[in-house]
């Protein structure tokens, strides 16, 4: 049996084929004209063509109308819908089941609505499982347990019961912190850079903008592995350049790590050890292990961008129902405890 794992967290949706990831795509729409395309191709507007681009409907999900009518769409529903169907048009053949894994903030009205949009794109639904549950596979004895992820407009922290398997607990999300919010922080400070060095400044060019927003991953990706990268862009010809520190992009969003920590401490309170698992959406961003390395308390556990997907098809039995409508919120562990080595560390 064929089973395709559809992950919707909107930073980047991930469609898995047994063990292959045949997909990770963000959840933007662009809305040009009579057309309306999904994913890559709307993210390449997303400075260009504001006012036509779209990426709220994932996190949001619901059916409020768009604010303009457009003839493919009317609602932040239709957007959402698109997408998904355009996932199922590639990869649906020859699938037999989907799972899907969605974030802990979805609501049942959410998850009512996606199964209907489902339904209406002929997806053959079997199960909706917490993604925090899913990418949890390994319990840590004598310690809380906790998962933080994020998607384009909020940030998820689940508490994790550790018995016989991994239970959602608690859920605590904002809608005030998200990837969006910070990729705006450190545009403002790469374009600050830029004033300094080459005395241009990119956010009052909408070619040049949308081409610090198309680098911003590939320079994050550098300041990861080094403290310092440069950046560059062509604009009608003329190539600009900057050197960009991770210590800068690190304190122009440090007040929002802050936020992040309190929102942790709202699901554990500062009194016992915590192993605090990181999706790589967020461990892998400028400063952010360090701060929440000032915890004393806290260890944090990194998890791999498959977790997920892996999670939900390593249990398939236990997600698994006919009509698909059960929100899965417990599962059984794949490995044994950890009780000495606990996985990378903030440093």
């Amino acid at each position: 049996m064929a089973t395709l794992v559809l992950e919707l967290n909107d930073a980047e949706i991930r469609a898995a084929l047994g063990d292959e990831v045949v997909a990770v795509e963000p959840g933007y729409a662009l809305l040009d004209g009579e057309t309306l395309v999904t994913g890559i191709e709307a993210v390449r507007a997303v400075r260009l063509k504001p006012r036509q681009v779209f990426d709220r409907f994932w996190a949001d999900l619901n059916q409020a109308p768009l604010p303009r009518p457009h003839p493919r769409a009317g609602s932040l529903a239709d957007l959402a819908f698109a997408q998904l169907s355009s996932l199922w048009s590639r990869f649906g053949a020859g699938v037999d089941e989907v799972v899907f894994v969605v974030p802990g903030s979805y609501r049942r009205d959410q998850l009512g609505l996606l199964l209907g949009m489902a339904e209406a794109c002929g997806i053959p639904a079997r199960g909706l499982v917490d993604a925090a549950v899913a990418s949890s596979q390994r319990r840590y004895p004598g310690r809380t347990l906790a998962h933080i992820d994020a998607g384009l407009h909020g940030v998820v922290v689940t508490l994790l019961g550790q018995d016989d398997g991994v239970s959602r607990q608690t859920v605590e999300s904002t809608a005030t912190v998200g990837l969006s919010a910070l990729r705006e922080r450190w545009l403002a400070a790469i374009a600050d850079t830029f004033v300094i060095q080459t005395r241009f400044d990119p956010l009052h060019d909408a070619e040049a903008e949308q081409a610090l927003f198309d680098h911003l991953p590939a320079s994050l990706e550098a300041l990861r592995q080094r403290d310092a990268t440069r950046i560059e862009v062509e604009i009608r010809g003329v190539r600009l350049g900057a050197e960009l520190k991770r210590s800068d992009l690190a304190a122009a969003a440090d007040d929002l790590y802050a936020s992040l920590v309190a929102l942790l401490r709202l699901v554990h309170p500062a009194d016992s050890p915590l192993v605090l698992q990181v999706s790589h959406r967020l461990a892998h961003l400028p400063g952010l292990l360090e701060k929440l390395a000032e915890s004393s308390d806290l260890e944090t556990v990194l998890v791999s961008p498959e977790a997920a997907c892996e999670g939900a098809l390593s249990r398939l039995d236990e997600i698994r129902t006919r009509d698909g409508r059960e929100f899965v919120r417990r599962l059984s562990w794949t490995t044994g405890a950890q009780a000495g080595e606990h996985g990378a560390q903030a440093k």
